[in-house]
């Protein structure tokens, strides 16, 4: 029962991000691409180890439910990486 519980949890979760991916357009901000595999959310305002730490997947769960999400933008792993330890994407430059 435990495995049945752990592939129903997984593909509910997969399902909910692929649901998010589309509804914030489903690609990098930056970059363009639209694999969701590279896809990720990047918090705006820096805080999303906070929101992360009390429910990983809460951030998808309130794109899905609601249309508050002006604080969050979807990026490639790359960009998002640029973004979060350079300060900007090379594709602002």
């Amino acid at each position: 029962m435990v495995l049945k519980a752990s592939i129903i949890t997984r593909n509910y979760r997969r399902n909910l991000k692929i649901r998010t991916l589309v509804k914030m357009g489903g690609k990098c901000r930056c970059c363009g691409i639209t694999d969701n595999i590279f896809l990720t959310i990047h918090h705006k305002n820096k805080d999303g180890g906070l929101e992360t730490k009390t429910n990983r997947y809460r951030h998808y769960s309130r794109v899905c439910n609601t249309n508050d999400y002006s604080d969050l933008e979807l990026l490639c792993h790359n960009c998002h990486f640029a973004v979060t330890h350079l300060g900007k994407c090379i594709h602002d430059i």
